[in-house]
């Protein structure tokens, strides 16, 4: 269906990949070299920091929210060459949660998919408006991840290339991806979690990108959340 997957070999991630080498359903593959998704740049080392400032990355969407970027604080954010847009996507989700608002098991993804498209427009404008601005003030890639570059980065991913006019099956495919890259991580990252107050048992369920989870989500997305990542999304074509 595509060429092989468009790592961005780095030291300090694992997740991180172009968006591009996608096919469209009018013919063609997305465009490289304009929008990354990635996990977090937490250890990022210095080598990585010079290979990312070579491929000409400036601007990166951080889609974690404050209690994340406290713990596991970006290595690029006192380096000049890089310039860190946070937006906490899921932010209105955890309080919905915590009112009670959300119906079905929280530690399941599709319930917290589900959920962010009711609660969290807001946050997906915002982000959108964010890579939108970033492309247009600069010539090479602009990134956005969350802590494993799995589910609000998967979404973001997701919408930007469905608005962009790739298949849903290569969508899911992009999704799955993760789920191989971020294995050497799901012990750290499941310490994270219970760190942040999660039960062990429901924050493992939540680190699986199984395909089912994305084709739920690919099902549910409608015209608004579609028409707010079209702008960012032509930069993939």
């Amino acid at each position: 269906m595509r060429r092989a997957p468009l790592h961005v070999d780095l030291e300090g991630t694992v997740n991180t990949r172009d968006l591009g080498g996608w096919p469209l359903s009018t013919g063609g593959l997305t465009r490289t070299g304009r929008l990354w998704r990635s996990d977090a740049f937490t250890h990022a080392t210095a080598a990585d920091r010079d290979t990312l400032a070579r491929h000409g990355l400036r601007f990166v969407v951080d889609l974690r929210t404050d209690a994340e970027r406290a713990t596991a604080p970006s290595a690029l954010a006192d380096d000049p060459r890089f310039e860190l847009l946070p937006v906490d996507l899921f932010a209105a989700v955890g309080h919905a949660i915590e009112r009670g608002e959300v119906a079905g098991d929280p530690f399941d993804l599709r319930t917290r998919y589900r959920a962010s498209f009711v609660f969290a427009r807001d946050g997906y404008r915002e982000v959108f408006a964010q890579l939108t601005t970033a492309l247009a003030a600069s010539d090479g890639p602009v990134a956005f991840h969350c802590s494993a570059g799995k589910d609000r980065t998967g979404l973001i991913a997701a919408l930007l290339l469905r608005a962009a006019g790739v298949p849903d099956e290569a969508i899911a495919l992009d999704y799955v991806l993760t789920d191989a890259r971020i294995e050497g991580l799901r012990p750290q990252l499941l310490a994270d979690g219970i760190a942040l107050g999660f039960p062990a048992d429901g924050y493992a369920r939540m680190l699986e990108a199984r395909a089912e989870n994305l084709l739920d989500a690919l099902a549910r997305f409608d015209d608004e959340l579609v028409g707010f990542a079209a702008p960012a999304a032509a930069a993939l074509r």
